[in-house]
């Protein structure tokens, strides 16, 4: 569980960049 929240953490802030962008 902890490596999946740490990908969707990751692909959240990923996401976030690329609206951001």
């Amino acid at each position: 569980l902890v490596q999946v929240s740490g990908e969707h953490l990751l692909s959240t802030r990923i996401s976030s960049r690329a609206l951001i962008l």
